[in-house]
This record gives structure tokens, sequence and C-alpha cells, in this order.
């Protein structure tokens, strides 16, 4: 695969910007339910939109801060002998690897509250797990299974994928010149 440092580093600003962009709109119900201060909540709602701009700059102007960081080696060729499957599965196990992670430290936050909650059991009998306590052990487990899930199947993915989009493998060209391919799925 044959690119250049300077559209590598527009890519990767462009993830940057939709990670950020992505962020925001997860948390943004927590800013609008969970706060009673006005105030507090719209001086967290002005931020989130200060994000949410940036976020968009940079998706609409990558190669403004790609410049910036490259400057005379916008030119720069790298090559390499990965080719788009091959990234596609190093994309998807290393969100799996994300998900994985961030999943362990919700599953031990978690575990950290229910210790606490089984400790505290003996002083105040009638204490109960909180529903937000619960949402947080259900999201680490489903973060955790997504994560081994995508770590696992990336390979699976990216043909399946590949079959989607009806890309087709092809054998190599016979050496008489017949110039049939014989389409492998």
């Amino acid at each position: 695969m044959k690119t250049t440092l300077y559209a590598v580093l527009r890519v990767a600003i462009r993830l940057g910007a939709v990670l950020m962009a992505v962020r925001v709109l997860v948390a943004l119900p927590f800013y609008l339910l969970g706060m009673s201060d006005r105030e507090f909540s719209a001086m967290e709602l002005g931020f989130a939109g200060l994000y949410l701009l940036m976020a968009a700059v940079l998706w609409f102007w990558p190669g403004v801060l790609a410049r910036c960081a490259v400057r005379k080696g916008e030119d720069v060729e790298l090559v390499s002998g990965v080719d788009a499957d091959d990234l596609q599965r190093i994309a998807f196990a290393t969100l799996g690897a994300w998900f994985l992670i961030e999943g362990l430290a919700g599953a031990v936050a978690a575990g950290a509250a229910l210790w606490q909650l089984h400790v505290m059991h003996d002083h105040y009998p009638g204490m109960q797990m909180s529903t937000g306590q619960w949402g947080g052990l259900i999201r680490a487990a489903v973060s955790l299974v997504a994560g081994a899930a995508l770590m696992l199947g990336s390979k699976g993915l990216v043909i399946l994928l590949r079959r989607l989009r009806g890309r087709v493998e092809v054998h190599d060209v016979p050496s008489d010149g017949d110039a049939s391919m014989t389409p492998r799925g």
C-alpha cells in the first residue's frame, strides 16, 4: 500500500474528530437529565457545544493541522506491505481491545461498589444496589463481550465486509494469456 504521511495524518485527525463528537453525544443525555442546577447545566452544554464545534472544524479541515505537523514532508511516501484487509483487521482488533479494557475497568469499579455495598449491609440492612450501579455493571459486561468478540472475530468481520461490498477475490491469470478469472468465494 502506498500513501503519504499527509494523507495518513488527515485520516487520523478525522478519526479523532469522530471520537470527540461521539463522546460528547453519548454524554449529552447525562448532562441534560442529571443536573438540577441550571447554571451548571448551561455551562456544561456550552462546553459540549464548543467541543462539537471543534470536532466539526477538525472533520472539515483536517489538512490545516496535518500540514502544521508535517511541514515540508507532505510528499513523503509511506510504503507498506499491509493491504486494506489487514488494516481493517488491525482496526477491529484494536477497537476490541479498547472495549475489553474499558469493560474491565467498568467491571472493577462495579465490583468495588458491590463489595462496598456488601460490607455496609451489616450496618444498613435495607440497602440495595442502585439502578445506576446495575447499569454500570451491565454496560461493563456488554463492553467485555463486545471487545472480546471484536478482537477474536476481526478476520471474520473483514471477510463479511468484503462479501457485503461485493468484492471478489480472483486467482492469478494463467500464463497462456487466457484473460478469464475465476472468482473465489
